[in-house]
């Protein structure tokens, strides 16, 4: 069955989700002061993967190959004070 689950994300600029083999990640925001993205999961796969979850500021240096990364979105906090970028950089091998 294909649900859609809530993930809390850290602020920090390289980080692993935890999420099921294929999970599709489909939008991020902040909720209630806290950074999420939410996925759409199938709850019949057992196998879990780790997902490399990379945030950059505007203005700052992209550490991590860009040709692998998908962006996920770019949240404001702070009322727009700071700008953060978030990337979906894969499966960790």
């Amino acid at each position: 069955m294909k649900t859609i689950w809530k993930y809390d994300i850290n602020m920090s600029d390289d980080q692993t989700v935890m999420m099921t083999d294929g999970a599709e990640i489909i939008a991020l925001e902040m909720h209630e002061g806290t950074l999420c993205l939410w996925a759409i999961i199938d709850t019949y796969r057992s196998w879990f993967t780790s997902r490399r979850i990379r945030i950059v500021g505007t203005g700052y240096e992209i550490v991590f190959p860009l040709k692998t990364a998908k962006h996920i979105g770019t949240v404001l906090e702070n009322d727009g004070e700071f700008v953060w970028h978030v990337f979906d950089c894969g499966e960790v091998q």
